[in-house]
């Protein structure tokens, strides 16, 4: 009885060291991957072509082609997260400048700000063109969550076919 507990106990120590290696080969091959990612994103900041990164890189072009596809699809999912953001960030923004106007007509009226009366004037100035800016601007936040909510319609309506 005490061998067979003996045996299990080593085969799950084998098992837990030959896990840890996995892992770390994992790990590794994770880092080298991201690592010639950005080393082909750089290079195509660089203007290279595909060609040109595969002979530095000294890859495969088609490992370089999947690396570029990889990276379009990366940058499309962060630009989905910055636009679903936006709307917040809105919001925020304009909260802000909504008090430093505030603020700033505060200080005129009490006659604190009568030493930098032109500085606060200058002030109120651009804090109505900002926002005028974020009022004008906002017909672009509403195109892009558009973009948005019908790129998730196109998906959803793809995995409805592949299910049926």
């Amino acid at each position: 009885m005490k061998n067979i507990n003996n045996e299990v106990i080593e085969n799950d120590i084998e098992l837990t060291n030959n896990e840890k290696r996995s892992r770390k080969q994992e790990t590794k091959h994770k880092k080298h991957v991201n690592w010639r990612r950005n080393k082909c994103l750089t290079l195509l900041t660089q203007g290279c072509s595909t060609y040109e990164i595969a002979e530095v890189l000294k890859i495969s072009q088609s490992t370089v082609a999947r690396d570029v596809q990889w990276l379009r699809r990366e940058a499309e999912e962060e630009l989905k997260l910055h636009i679903q953001s936006l709307p917040h960030e809105y919001r925020v923004v304009y909260r802000g400048l909504s008090e430093v106007l505030k603020h700033a007509w505060g200080l005129l009226i009490s006659g604190e700000g009568q030493r930098n009366k032109v500085a606060i004037l200058s002030l109120i100035t651009d804090v109505y063109s900002k926002r005028m800016d974020l009022c004008t601007n906002a017909g672009v936040i509403q195109e892009s969550l558009s973009f948005v909510e019908q790129a998730r319609k196109e998906v959803v309506d793809e995995l409805h076919k592949r299910v049926s």
